[in-house]
């Protein structure tokens, strides 16, 4: 390789470019250049002969060495390492400053074995380990196994030798951070080599790494019974806008059973929503009933200033009120009646988030679930108000989600299929029962399965949820 010389390493400096696992065969190709005195220069690639990839590269200068002695025996060691290392397993942030080193010792007889282990030669005779060589290959070891340790990718190196490396005499390689940073994951080392009974260090150079994550551990049982089976809701305060009666009055109750404090919200309905409120507080809840007309944002701004001052605070809304549903054709409404259906259904929703979000931010976040109908992607006669009111909301909901997604803020909808509450009232209960019937799922919905739709919702189960609609459709489109 180098007109039958025995070399070593001088200085090098080296880039691993690409993996290299156990059981792939290496072709080492060097290029030299005209010499420098005592120096050869030369350029190696390491290609990975299965696919033909150049993994490593490097470049350096060589020096012609002395004979190789002919040590009998190694004694009981099998490694250049000296004593039993342990591994290390530090991750990027615990690097700053770290410094770490491994001693080994060179024997001939470990060095041939080396070479027959490892290279490999077609003719000619095999080409001997050098000193400085083989302490450069014991980097791979202080890297692997102490600095970082187990989480490290060795990138790269440049070493520069003052001597040769001794045999027999205990050498030390130790490295120290120099630089550690976190957001590409990679360390700069400085590193020095000596040998004992030596003061002048035989090598000097620097050593780039980067420090992979640890492995993430799977989820254990008791992490998920400490953390995961409470839905999150004991002690937050909600406000669930038309709660007297129907589906806001079984979220309310339901919300209250799971610990929420919570702001039984009603226009009209005062006898309603105090007994709701009185129920809640007969099994133990937490709740009080509140008049506010969702429609004027002064009622609003002092629904939510008492529920936080009663309370302790806004940190869940779940926007149910509804004006009404009785069936008119599109082209019998006025645009007025539009705008009436609007006043509540929108305007009431934007005027209960915009008076809500202050106090969730206070909170360092919060949540808010907006009542839509599946009717917004399966129309039906006679509800065109209604369905545009509701179209608006799915609108508005994705819009705010969007905007508020950075501060954890998660806004969504439930949109339910026909639910058995009051705004089915004017109707016959056979018809209802009949509409039931002709859905696939033979049944209209009760307002407790919304409620737990909402609930869900509302709890830390959602948490990776946002500006997302969720379709109770009793198995009939639309699908979500």
């Amino acid at each position: 390789m180098f007109d039958g010389r025995a070399v070593d390493l001088c200085q090098c400096q080296c880039k691993f470019l690409k993996p290299v696992f156990v059981g792939d065969c290496l072709s080492l190709q060097v290029e030299t250049g005209q010499p420098d005195g005592t120096f050869i220069p030369f350029d190696a690639s390491w290609v990975n002969e299965k696919g033909g990839d150049v993994v490593i590269r490097a470049r350096g200068a060589v020096a012609a060495i002395s004979a190789e002695s002919q040590e009998s025996a190694a004694g009981d060691r099998t490694s250049f390492v000296t004593a039993a290392l342990t591994e290390n397993d530090l991750s990027i942030d615990e690097l700053a400053a770290r410094s770490e080193s491994i001693a080994f010792a060179i024997s001939d007889p470990l060095k041939r074995r080396f070479a027959a282990e490892i290279i490999q030669v077609e003719d000619g005779a095999r080409p001997a380990a050098g000193n400085n060589f083989l302490s450069t290959v014991m980097l791979s070891t202080l890297v692997g196994m102490r600095l970082p340790g187990r989480y490290a990718t060795f990138s790269g190196f440049q070493v520069n030798f003052n001597q040769s490396t001794p045999s027999k005499v205990t050498c030390q390689w130790s490295g120290t951070v120099q630089k550690a940073t976190v957001v590409t994951e990679s360390a700069e080392l400085s590193i020095e080599l000596t040998a004992e009974g030596s003061g002048e260090p035989i090598a000097t150079g620097a050593i780039q790494s980067m420090v992979n994550p640890r492995a993430r551990q799977i989820i254990s049982c008791q992490e998920i019974r400490e953390r995961y089976l409470d839905v999150g809701l004991a002690g937050k305060v909600a406000i669930v806008t038309g709660s007297s009666r129907g589906i806001g009055a079984a979220t309310a109750k339901l919300m209250a059973m799971h610990g929420a404090k919570v702001v039984v919200n009603y226009n009209r309905g005062q006898a309603d929503a105090e007994a709701v409120a009185a129920d809640i507080q007969s099994a133990g809840g937490a709740a009080i009933a509140l008049q506010c007309d969702v429609a004027d944002e002064l009622q609003v701004q002092t629904m939510m200033q008492r529920a936080a001052s009663e309370l302790g605070g806004v940190h869940l809304l779940i926007n149910n009120a509804v004006k009404d549903a009785h069936a008119r054709d599109a082209l019998d409404l006025s645009w007025e009646e539009f705008l009436t259906e609007l006043e509540v259904t929108l305007k009431g929703v934007h005027n209960c988030c915009r008076a809500a979000v202050p106090h969730m931010r206070a909170h360092g976040g919060g949540k808010i679930i907006n009542l839509s109908t599946i009717y917004v992607d399966n129309p039906v006669k006679g509800q065109a108000k209604y369905i545009t009111a509701k179209s608006a909301v799915v609108g508005y909901t994705r819009s705010l989600a969007r905007e508020l997604a950075a501060e954890n803020i998660q806004v969504n909808l439930v949109s339910p299929n026909m639910t058995t509450t009051d705004l089915l009232a004017g109707l016959p209960s056979e018809i209802i029962r009949r509409m039931g019937q002709q859905r696939a799922g033979k049944r209209n919905l009760e307002p407790i399965e919304v409620a737990q739709a909402i609930v869900f919702l509302a709890s830390q189960w959602s948490n990776s949820m946002n500006g997302q609609k969720l379709v109770l459709n009793l198995g009939e489109p639309p699908f979500a």
